[in-house]
């Protein structure tokens, strides 16, 4: 997302800006950020988070091949957004304001 991005919704977790969609600390061990333009992403969808759906998985992979970025507070939280961005493995967040994001994704990639 480039400098001229226009910014709807900034935490420390995500980002929603005019090009796209920051994820921060996605790539693991690096902690490098994701960015996936609206263009990108299929669908999105939130999802009840479980032992078994990745409620204690801090970073990487659950056992659904959806892949979650490093939140120390994931085991807090309740919700999180999974968004198919056409890969095999599906991308979870869990941004502070979980249904003010997933609203701009959906506004954002409404065809």
């Amino acid at each position: 997302m480039g400098a001229k991005s226009k910014w709807f919704y900034d935490d420390s977790i995500v980002a929603c800006g005019s090009d796209g969609l920051v994820i921060r600390n996605f790539y693991f061990p690096s902690g490098r950020s994701r960015k996936i333009a609206w263009t990108e992403i299929r669908s999105a969808k939130r999802k009840r988070l479980t032992i078994l759906t990745g409620k204690w998985r801090v970073w990487g992979m659950d056992l659904q091949r959806i892949w979650y970025h490093l939140d120390f507070l994931r085991p807090l939280k309740k919700e999180a957004i999974v968004i198919d961005a056409g890969g095999l493995v599906k991308i979870g967040v869990t941004p502070k304001n979980l249904d003010k994001v997933l609203t701009i994704i959906k506004q954002r990639t409404t065809r």
